[in-house]
């Protein structure tokens, strides 16, 4: 031993939010943020991914937050960020492209709050 601390975690990560809002849905979401122009598949590990699809199947509202340096924010549900490589033609998606899906991805402030629920 000779006062060596040794570790080793032996859980995954976990999606960043559970829970149910009002009316009894479950949601659960995780959140990433990227200072470069384009977010890829690898930063959602292969348990939140898995997860997350899961809660979809059972009726979830489930999907991945990304947030860019500009302060942009972007809501991909988990099906779309799955089929990255089908639906975008390669493994990470681009600001410029989630900003022509605009009016579905991007997420806009009501009142300094990200509504990305739409619930206000």
């Amino acid at each position: 031993m000779n006062g060596k601390f040794e570790a080793v975690f032996d859980k995954t990560a976990q999606p960043d939010f559970k829970g149910v809002i009002k009316g009894g849905r479950t949601v659960m979401f995780d959140a990433k943020f990227t200072t470069s122009d384009r977010i890829t598949y690898q930063v959602l590990s292969d348990y939140q991914r898995k997860a997350l699809l899961e809660y979809c199947k059972l009726g979830a509202i489930a999907f991945v937050l990304v947030g860019f340096s500009d302060g942009k924010i972007y809501k991909i549900d988990i099906n779309e960020w799955a089929n990255m490589k089908q639906v975008f033609g390669r493994y990470h998606i681009k600001q410029t492209e989630l900003d022509e899906l605009s009016e579905k991805s991007l997420v806009e402030p009501k009142n300094g709050i990200a509504d990305f629920l739409n619930l206000l």
